[in-house]
Order: C-alpha cells, then structure tokens, then sequence
C-alpha cells in the first residue's frame, strides 16, 4: 500500500511518521555516533543520508511496520590532494532519479551515479572544487549546476572544468530546478533569477 510520511529528525534519529496512521512510524537510526548533516528522497520510500564524515547512505525505510530501516553505505567523499575529509552540507537528485551531488564543507563539490542493479553501488564519481561554494542541484544527462560567490557554474560529470560560469552580479545564497534544464538563483537583499541551462550558454529568463 503506498502511504504519504512525513520524515521528522532527531539528533542521531530520522523518524517516519506516517500521514494515514499517525502511530505507524519508522526510525532510520544511523550514524548514531556522529552526526547526520543531509538527506534526499528518492523515488518512493528510499532515502540518501549525508554525514558530518562524508558518508553516503542509502536506505528504504519500511513505513508499514515499526522497524528500523536498514543501512547500506554507498560511498565515502573522494578524497582530494590529502585533504581531510568534508562532511556533506546538501545532496540533490537529479530528474530521473539516477544520480546525485552533493555539496561538501570546504567547497568540495561531489557528484556520481547510483548504480541499483544488481546491488546499489555509487559509480562514475567526479569532484570539483568551488570556491565560496553555497549551494548546488543535480540536473539530467550528469549535469550539476553549483553556486558560489558571485557565480553560477554548470559541470558535467567526467570533466574536470566547468562547462560555462556565469556572473549573476549578486552573491548567489541557493540555487534549485525548476524544470528540466530551468534553474532558480537566490541571493542577497531578497534577488531571484531564473536561468535556462543549455549546453554550451546560459540565458537569462527572469530577474527579479
């Protein structure tokens, strides 16, 4: 039976209450030894949890009984130059739910594909580096759009440089999809653009 919830947290606890029977819950009890930083829906009941030691994690939560959701560690933040290790701030799915980013402390930009057959594996992993890196969201075709400073970048993954930047004029504070290749930029003093992301350019549509 598919069920509306509502995912509630708790220090160390991600709890799943659902809608139609309020006393129905799950707990995803994870990374209980430090602390749980992100998360992201998937399709369905299944779930990618960031943590403060740069762990993914993937999990379908089982609303239907009170049990706790079983873990599987998808992957740990690449490693860069010796570095030590970011905890992720946000994770972004892309459209068809086939690949992820994820933006990291340290302005660590991290993006792969999940793999779910015949066991769910992070795969095709790239990292980039953004410099004041605010925010990111994961597009189709492996492309991530990444705000930071006064700019907007867009990557693809399996390249190392940006596939265009541009300047907004503005410090950028979060950027989201609003449709398939459509973005919306946040900033300063109450700003919005939207822009159309296409492969080589971006337009302007909207600035308000």
């Amino acid at each position: 039976m598919n069920r509306k919830a509502i995912l509630e947290y708790q220090p160390g606890v991600y709890r799943v209450r659902s809608t139609s029977t309020p006393t129905d819950t799950a707990l995803l009890e994870v990374f209980l030894e430090e602390a749980i930083t992100a998360v992201a829906a998937f399709k369905g009941r299944r779930v990618l949890v960031g943590s403060a030691s740069g762990v993914l994690a993937w999990t379908t939560i089982p609303i239907e009984t009170s049990q706790p959701a079983r873990l599987a560690r998808l992957a740990s933040v690449p490693a860069r130059n010796g570095s030590k290790k970011s905890y992720v701030m946000e994770i972004s799915i892309s459209p068809e739910a086939v690949a992820f980013c994820a933006g990291l402390s340290g302005g660590q930009l991290w993006a792969g594909y999940i793999r779910k057959q015949p066991a769910v594996r992070c795969v095709m992993q790239s990292t980039w580096m953004v410099k004041g890196l605010t925010s990111a969201t994961s597009l189709s075709r492996g492309r991530v759009v990444a705000a930071g400073e006064n700019t907007v970048f867009l990557f693809k993954m399996g390249t190392p440089a940006p596939v265009w930047t541009h300047e907004m004029g503005f410090s950028p504070l979060r950027v989201g999809r609003v449709g398939p290749d459509l973005i919306g930029v946040v900033g300063d003093g109450a700003k919005l653009r939207t822009l159309s992301v296409e492969e080589s350019t971006v337009k302007v549509l909207e600035s308000m």
